[in-house]
């Protein structure tokens, strides 16, 4: 499971995973990592809390990568914003190999 909410969310993931799975949390709030590590040993879950910063030379790295052809990403499907619940719906079924796209048109 992907936090990036944080806080009540984090604490809700612990019921909902399984035992053996994994929880990892991105937002950098206070208490984040002291909560995840006070709830896995019970839950029988693994826990990572991964803190990001951005950094505008990555995004361009990324972009220039992105330009050149080394970094390819997969788009499984493209929707319009008004047929947001069909790709919802898509992602909650598991087998999205990729991105889901939404377009403002």
């Amino acid at each position: 499971m992907l936090d990036t909410i944080g806080e009540n969310v984090l604490k809700d993931a612990f019921q909902v995973v399984k035992r053996g799975g994994v929880i990892v949390s991105l937002p950098n709030q206070k208490g984040v990592q002291a909560i995840g590590e006070r709830l896995a040993p019970d839950s029988g879950v693994r826990f990572s809390a991964v803190f990001v910063h951005p950094s505008g030379e990555q995004l361009a790295e990324m972009a220039r990568l992105f330009v050149s052809g080394q970094l390819k990403v997969h788009l499984d499907a493209v929707f319009p914003l008004k047929d947001v619940a069909q790709a919802h719906t898509l992602s909650e079924r598991g087998h999205v190999r990729g991105k889901l796209v939404l377009t403002m048109d």
